[in-house]
């Protein structure tokens, strides 16, 4: 599908090819729900005719709330915790879609200062519906992501902008991306097989040694990220041989990572929570950066710790409404704020004999309070979860309070701000 669209011949009849593939995937997969997918495009698309000034308000407002619903009403925590789906998972991203182009849209009515980024991205008229719906079911992308702003798509399907240049083969990246992905389903399978999820949640498990169940959660838990790494990795490489996720040449190397997901080595080794999240699901990132993060600093003030939170807490909403959620993404909030410390830290004994062992440290114990976190994220299971931890004795919840206080009471090196202020407009 995504080479094929490379030689659609006409701007318009790309769009058509975009919106009529990506219904025709998600009827094969859901059928009659299909619908549900397609009544939100259409309300948002006239909340957009309407009501343009608070568009995107009225779309957050609209979109996040039928979300929540269809959480709710397809609840099935054996179903979702066995690695089934159902048509909420496509609605997630479009979601994400429908509220970026419509803030977009909005922020096309804005005749001030803006920074390029936001100023590129801003829609001065409303797309055409074929537009609008190519844009959405683009290339099956919602399927498994990943999001994509409206701006890149419409560069790219008229061929201007970055993609006005002639672009090298992406035969290469995109072989390699495929190979990976089939290792991380090789692997996922066979790590899964040996460490199932449920295994944290059963008698054998709670009457092991505390320091055997930690290495447990840890494989278990990274057998579950490779599952995300093969789904996102084939999505990457069908975007790569479209041509999409073209961006640039760095001294002569092409780029294909502008529609990049995850960086699976910088997840698996990185130092620190901020890390992680700057590496894991990056398009969703951007989002929540974009269209959460950003809008909640004021112009020239540190950021602080609510932003931080309440965009966390809007990640969890979008996932669903399990408790697990929640303690996960507030469990990374804590370790964001944590790592902007101790990230100054390592700034400041960066030439020291201690720079190696610190760095150590940090991963060895960021990828353990990840596996830890994401008990309560995999099994869905309030009660479960709650005795997997308490066979833990709560360990990662008092080191993470233990860190918490020490990026409170402590902070960063004298002279080192944890919290860098946001830059005003020119």
């Amino acid at each position: 599908i995504g080479y094929v669209h490379r030689y659609v011949p006409t701007v318009a009849g790309k769009h058509l090819y975009a919106f009529g593939t990506g219904l025709a995937m998600q009827y094969a997969c859901f059928e009659g729900d299909t619908l549900k997918i397609v009544a939100p495009c259409v309300v948002v698309y006239a909340i957009m005719i309407v009501w343009r000034r608070r568009c995107g308000l009225l779309t957050w407002i609209f979109a996040f709330s039928f979300l929540i619903s269809r959480h709710v009403q397809n609840l099935d925590v054996e179903k979702w915790r066995d690695g089934g789906v159902d048509y909420t998972g496509p609605l997630m991203v479009l979601v994400l879609k429908l509220i970026a182009v419509a803030v977009c849209y909005e922020d096309g009515l804005v005749d001030g200062k803006m920074r390029e980024p936001q100023a590129y991205r801003s829609l001065k008229k409303l797309p055409s519906p074929v537009e609008f719906f190519g844009y959405l079911f683009f290339m099956g992308t919602l399927m498994t992501g990943p999001f994509t702003e409206f701006a890149d798509y419409r560069d790219f399907t008229q061929g201007s902008g970055m993609w006005k240049e002639k672009r090298p083969s992406s035969a290469v990246p995109t072989l390699k991306r495929f190979l990976t992905s089939l290792a991380s389903m090789f692997l996922y399978l066979k790590l899964s097989a040996a460490f199932p999820v449920y295994y944290v949640a059963t008698p054998d498990f709670f009457a092991q040694p505390v320091l055997l169940k930690w290495a447990i959660m840890y494989v278990t838990f990274t057998a579950v990220r490779f599952k995300y790494y093969f789904a996102w990795t084939i999505s990457e490489a069908s975007l790569m041989l479209s041509g999409f996720s073209y961006n640039g040449t760095v001294d002569g190397i092409a780029k294909w990572d502008r529609a990049a997901t995850v960086k699976m080595l910088s997840v698996e080794t990185s130092s620190s929570a901020s890390l992680f999240a700057l590496n894991w699901n990056i398009q969703t990132g951007n989002f929540l950066r974009r269209y959460v993060y950003e809008r909640l600093v004021p112009e020239g003030k540190k950021p602080g710790t609510f932003p931080l939170y309440a965009t966390q807490i809007v990640s969890a909403l979008w996932h669903g409404l399990f408790p697990g959620y929640f303690n996960f993404f507030i469990g990374i909030s804590v370790m964001v704020q944590i790592s902007r410390v101790t990230y100054k830290w390592q700034q400041k004994l960066a030439n020291s004999v201690w720079s190696f062992p610190l760095r150590v440290v940090l991963t060895f114990w960021n990828i353990m309070m990840l596996s830890y976190l994401a008990m309560g994220f995999c099994l869905m299971d309030t009660n479960a979860a709650m005795k997997g931890y308490a066979s833990l004795h709560f360990s990662g919840h008092w080191m993470l309070l233990g860190g918490l206080l020490f990026a409170t009471l402590i902070g960063p090196p004298r002279g080192m701000e944890a919290y860098p202020s946001r830059p005003k407009l020119a």
